[in-house]
């Protein structure tokens, strides 16, 4: 066979050998073809409500955070559940899945009073669990629209935190979440499973130890910042709070108890021997608490339909790729692109933790030997890639204490010592995203903390999306968090 023929056969072999690489890489099952659109910080407001608003056969949520605030009309969580029971009631679909947790109490009972509000607009709305936290904040419309990241229905998830979310255009990625979102009904129910008992004012009065707590702040209180300690007066007696307590706490009157004997207390807490409050919920529910959140939500109503202001630009990332990667799937993936990284990992995070032990709250058993947290494999591979050269970048949220908590400091200290770029942000900002980029192309975001129970036990959803321009816009979140802190002195 002549040269020249061999030749020809070998770039025919050649070129169909990467077109069907190219052909498998973009018709892959787990690597799906999408429209993509960032929604980070004030913007995600905006979009979801403008994406909720014109949803027109299905909405599907899960809300790990959600509340409908009567003393602040028009705020930005009461739009979006008004949105959501706007859109039963024009017919719409709506299902919800709230978080129910008997670890975190206060965070429960706030979401059951979204859970009534939604229930009594048509809204098909479940508890999770309560042995399983659904940290997830996953949002899909009309089946081909899914919002994945980490703001929560708060007020300072959505006007105060640096948050980062986006908004996937895709009937194949909305097909996926959806497998997870039936996952979680399947294991969810439709009644609340109270984590405290509920009590009668009266009983109530004539328990020993106990006393009710209200969100408005008391008109008597007084703050020792040497001390950080706060004091209210109640009853002839004096008892000491937390100066995060001491923000949202009042100590009622026992005149209360007189005037609604039978209404029933969702706030109690016990004042121990030493005068320390213990907190173990922060809500009350009065015979009327009901009814006047449902004349709030009608008012909330009426404002949605002629809402100041234009809808956003939706300047969508054309024909990215995206691989969702909830629960267990998130660990292996991350692994795996930390590995292949050549150039650049950079993450911002809100906790990111390496263990010398597993938390003593962890329902999993352990194999002896075994690694304490699979988060720490996350991090030593963060570390053989600083070694290796790899520009490793790392920001983590401090939030009003101003340092980094034990396993956050083993963390930054480890990379550090790497090599690695190691930073903590502004006590004046609240870090709340969970994302890392991979060199030019990929972006990881979702709910997904570094932390054990996020990777291990909770319901959680993130996406990795191969994109250049996304990848640019995080890089960009991601300097300007680090140039808001500070670098990491251990």
């Amino acid at each position: 066979m002549e040269r020249k023929s061999i030749v020809a056969i070998l770039v025919i072999v050649v070129v169909v050998i990467v077109a069907a690489t190219v052909y498998l890489r973009t018709t892959s099952p787990a690597l799906m073809r999408a429209n993509v659109l960032a929604a980070d910080d004030r913007d995600f407001f905006t979009i979801v409500h403008e994406v909720i608003s014109s949803a027109e056969k299905s909405v599907d949520v899960v809300l790990y955070q959600s509340r409908f605030y009567i003393r602040y009309p028009n705020s930005k969580s009461n739009v979006l559940i008004t949105d959501l029971a706007d859109a039963s009631n024009r017919g719409v679909k709506v299902r919800a899945v709230v978080e129910l947790a008997s670890w975190n109490i206060e965070n429960s009972e706030q979401n059951r009073d979204v859970w009534a509000l939604l229930k009594d607009s048509g809204v098909e709305v479940y508890f999770d669990p309560v042995d399983r936290t659904s940290h997830s904040k996953l949002i899909i419309v009309d089946g081909k629209y899914v919002v994945v990241g980490s703001s929560n229905w708060s007020y300072y998830s959505l006007d105060e935190n640096h948050e980062a979310n986006v908004v996937i255009h895709s009937k194949r990625v909305a097909e996926r979440f959806e497998g997870f979102f039936e996952g979680v009904i399947a294991e969810s129910k439709q009644e609340y499973e109270a984590p405290i008992d509920r009590v009668t004012a009266r009983e109530a009065m004539e328990a020993e130890g106990r006393y009710v707590l209200i969100r408005d702040l008391p008109t008597s209180m007084a703050y020792d910042g040497d001390l950080v300690v706060g004091f209210i007066e109640f009853d002839g007696a004096t008892v000491t709070v937390s100066e995060g307590d001491l923000e949202r706490l009042q100590a009622l009157h026992p005149g209360f108890f007189e005037e609604a004997v039978e209404e029933t207390l969702r706030i109690l807490a016990r004042v121990g021997g030493n005068g320390v409050v213990s907190l173990e919920a922060i809500d009350i529910e009065k015979a009327d608490t009901r009814s006047a959140m449902l004349a709030k939500l009608a008012e909330e109503t009426a404002y949605i339909k002629t809402m100041p202001g234009d809808k956003p630009a939706m300047e969508w990332v054309e024909d990215a790729r995206v691989l969702p990667v909830p629960n267990e799937e998130y660990l292996g993936e991350i692994i795996e692109l930390i590995e292949g990284a050549e150039a650049r990992v950079w993450v911002a995070m809100l906790n990111a933790v390496y263990y010398t032990s597993t938390p003593n709250t962890a329902r999993k058993e352990r194999a002896e030997g075994e690694v304490p947290s699979y988060t720490n494999l996350i991090v030593e591979k963060l570390e053989a890639a600083a070694r290796r050269g790899v520009d490793v970048r790392i920001v983590v949220d401090v939030g009003g204490r101003g340092t980094p908590s034990r396993g956050e400091d083993r963390l930054l200290e480890m990379l550090g010592k790497a090599g690695a770029g190691v930073y903590v942000d502004s006590p004046e900002t609240g870090l709340h995203a969970k994302l890392m980029i991979v060199d030019d192309d990929y972006t990881v975001l979702g709910s997904t903390n570094w932390t054990y129970h996020a990777v291990e036990e909770n319901n959680e959803t993130a996406v990795i999306v191969e994109s250049v321009d996304l990848n640019a816009n995080y890089a960009s979140f991601i300097e300007a968090r680090i140039a808001e802190g500070t670098p990491y002195v251990p």
